[in-house]
């Protein structure tokens, strides 16, 4: 089994870990250090001691331990500290500040080992203990018995909301949120109502329409994608924007907009299509119990949660939601500027038709792409780009921020790619890695967003590696293709560009090599920096 977390901790926790897979655990309090897993979890919890006293001496000695393990470990491990929180149901008589500010404290230096060690993350515990009645967070005969703090009861709870916090660290999310429109995003049908008679606003129900689309607002601007799939005219669609102005929410805000009569799982399809994403990162929210059933029928891939069917329970399952499949540890530049690209690639394909030739196309599009040595501010948008990237992925290798740091102290060179054109800025959206060992050089990874393919752009990197590797004298460059259920597109890459192929193992795994003997030409229809 996998090797994946190492727990360190004060008490028992077993109990909350039961469902994740490749789990070790520290002796309590064991603070020495455990060669051979992904992530190290210091999950410290809160002192359950009557005296005040004790339990402020506790905490300081637990931030003495914290600093010894981190001290004692290799900068390319992850740890993953638990916020402290009070969990305690002990009253303490007078004042309590000298309590509260130890905690303060406590956080205050994880904060701070987060912003000064690149491997150091924090997981603010209360996330998941503000869910649940403190009441019932200790049951005192597991305490008693086996000096199990959290009840087992919300172990599976937690579980889901332990790998969600993976997940977000590693940028593993979904990226679409599609939503109907009637009694989802406001109150009433509008096609019965009118733009007039539809809730949203400050009277019930139309408050908590009004927060569900400050809230989907804000996810839109951590780079959640938001698209419309309603069965509505497109233009009383467009009016409802237009002439309720206290929405949140505009028109503008949705990459895509589908308001007609067709089958919502056609639209869906559409959709996927149109944002060039695969249908599995996408969620459908509808009230309408017969068109969700629907969806999951006709589109499994397709996320389908249960909708509430009071309006006031709306919020809470919109954050519940978002904190499962679309939260993320760090926003990248490009997941501020998500909604907008996707408007500019909407842009480009309706461009595209007016063109006899896809070369006449790509020649026009006034293409600049920026291949550049990477640089460590951009790391974590290139950690993010290997955990999502699928379709144009050759050897699909998942790394972490820390990962990618250590491959640059080895003897690897990371190569990132910026791609803009009349329409706007697509960001960093290419990624290759390099081995260089004397005169040969492996790709580890080579990868484009899904978001610039379909402009021969993965070539024209390709000749630029091999170029830049036969400056610096490399005679042989070899590459695989590692075959997934998303990437069959991709198969034949490096065979149409002159690669030999060696052989195919067991797993369908192709190895090539490339003879590299001269520099090539790159075609005039790119600006190269």
């Amino acid at each position: 089994m996998e090797k994946a977390f190492y727990i360190i901790r004060n008490t028992t926790v077993e109990p909350l870990f039961k469902g994740v897979q490749g789990v070790s655990f520290s002796g309590y309090n064991d603070t020495e250090f455990q060669e051979g897993f992904g992530y190290y979890v210091w999950f410290y919890l809160f002192p359950l001691q009557v005296d005040k006293t004790s339990v402020v001496e506790e905490l300081k000695y637990m931030r003495a331990k914290l600093d010894f393990f981190i001290n004692s470990m290799p900068e390319n491990n992850l740890i993953l500290c638990f916020s402290m929180e009070d969990i305690s149901p002990f009253c303490y008589t007078g004042e309590n500040f000298e309590l509260k500010t130890e905690i303060y404290n406590y956080n205050q230096h994880l904060f701070h080992l987060a912003k000064t060690k690149q491997n150091v993350k924090v997981l603010d515990f209360d996330t998941f203990l503000a869910d649940f009645s403190r009441s019932e967070l200790i049951d005192w005969r597991h305490y008693y018995l086996s000096s199990v703090v959290i009840n087992p009861k919300f172990g599976s709870a937690f579980q889901d909301w332990f790998l969600a916090k993976i997940d977000s660290l590693n940028s593993v999310r979904k990226k679409c949120l599609v939503l109907d429109l009637d009694n989802t995003i406001w109150g009433g049908v509008l096609g019965e109502d009118g733009v007039e008679g539809i809730h949203i606003g400050q009277a019930y129900p139309g408050n908590c329409f009004s927060d569900l689309q400050s809230f989907l607002l804000r996810m839109k601007e951590t780079g959640v994608i938001l698209a419309i799939c309603s069965k509505n005219n497109y233009y009383d669609v467009e009016e409802a924007f237009r002439l309720r102005a206290e929405m949140p929410l505009t028109l503008e805000d949705f990459s895509c907009v589908k308001a007609n009569w067709d089958d919502k799982s056609k639209n869906i399809i559409e959709i996927s299509k149109e944002l060039n994403i695969g249908l599995d990162s996408m969620v459908f929210l509808d009230d309408n119990p017969a068109e969700r059933e629907l969806i999951k029928k006709a589109i499994p891939q397709v996320l389908v949660p249960e909708f509430p069917d009071k309006p006031y329970l709306m919020l809470q399952f919109l954050k519940n939601l978002y904190n499962r499949y679309f939260q993320i540890y760090k926003l990248t530049d490009e997941d501020l500027k998500r909604t907008e690209q996707y408007s500019q690639n909407t842009s480009r394909k309706k461009d595209s038709i007016k063109y006899l030739s896809t070369n006449d196309f790509i020649r026009d599009l006034g293409l600049v792409i920026e291949l550049k040595e990477l640089k460590s501010i951009h790391i974590p948008r290139i950690a993010q780009l290997t955990q999502k990237t699928n379709q144009f992925n050759l050897t699909t290798k998942r790394y972490t921020e820390t990962e990618i740091r250590a491959l640059i102290k080895g003897n690897y060179k990371i190569w990132d790619a910026t791609v803009k054109d009349k329409f706007g800025d697509h960001g960093i959206t290419a990624l290759i890695i390099v081995n260089i060992q004397e005169k040969k050089a492996t790709i580890y990874s080579f990868l484009l967003s899904c978001r610039i393919l379909g402009y021969e752009i993965e070539k024209v990197l390709l000749h630029k590696l091999i170029n830049i590797l036969y400056n610096k004298g490399i005679k042989t460059l070899k590459s695989q293709f590692v075959p997934t259920s998303k990437n069959a597109q991709t198969e034949m890459f490096f065979e149409n560009e002159g690669f030999q192929l060696l052989n195919v193992d067991k797993n369908g795994t192709k190895h090539y090599k490339y003879d590299i003997m001269e520099e090539i030409g790159i075609s005039q229809n790119y600006t190269l920096i």
